[in-house]
């Protein structure tokens, strides 16, 4: 038993450092995996660190290490949404220091610098751009159809981020740039 101490809080660390790439990825079979094996077994994984908290009553070092488990499994609810919500921020964040030189040909002329990412199925399919616009800040997404129209398109846009001063994420609905 004296080898199991570690176990909860091993599996509480792998849980929290799946979360976020797990809540990061639109892949359809990532959601699918997230919603039914992945919940079910974080349930399980707090569940019987809960059962062994309260079975290790005697042993004050056993209970803190099942606690910081308890908190982490608990943490990694949280964590998938947060890398849901910030997904292309991050993404941003690690890829473009290693595309300067891509970003050095946009920093004063507009136009889309690279396609950003796509998901989607059945006629639903959604596609994101990173776009640089040295006009005024793209604000809204009423700014980002704006800007197509201006670069003679016709799409719908679902969302618009800003990613730096001139450079914004653009998602558009069915319709590829």
């Amino acid at each position: 038993m004296k080898n199991l101490r570690w176990l909860p809080l091993a599996v509480a660390i792998f849980i929290v450092f799946t979360a976020v790439p797990l809540g990061m990825s639109r892949d359809f079979l990532a959601f699918m995996a997230a919603a039914f094996v992945y919940a079910p077994l974080l349930a399980i994984a707090a569940l019987l660190a809960t059962v062994w908290l309260i079975v290790e009553r005697g042993r004050p070092s056993r209970r803190v290490s099942i606690a910081w488990a308890l908190v982490a499994i608990v943490a990694a609810v949280p964590l998938y949404f947060v890398g849901n919500r910030f997904s292309d921020p991050i993404r941003f964040a690690f890829w473009s220091p290693f595309h300067g030189e891509l970003l050095a040909r946009y920093s004063s002329r507009d136009g889309i610098v690279t396609d950003w990412d796509s998901w989607g199925f059945g006629g639903t399919e959604n596609d994101s751009y990173l776009i640089a616009d040295h006009g005024p800040a793209i604000s809204s997404n009423a700014d980002a159809t704006a800007w197509i129209k201006r670069h003679d398109e016709k799409c719908e846009v679902v969302e618009v981020e800003r990613m730096w001063p001139t450079l914004y994420i653009l998602t558009t609905s069915d319709c590829v740039l």
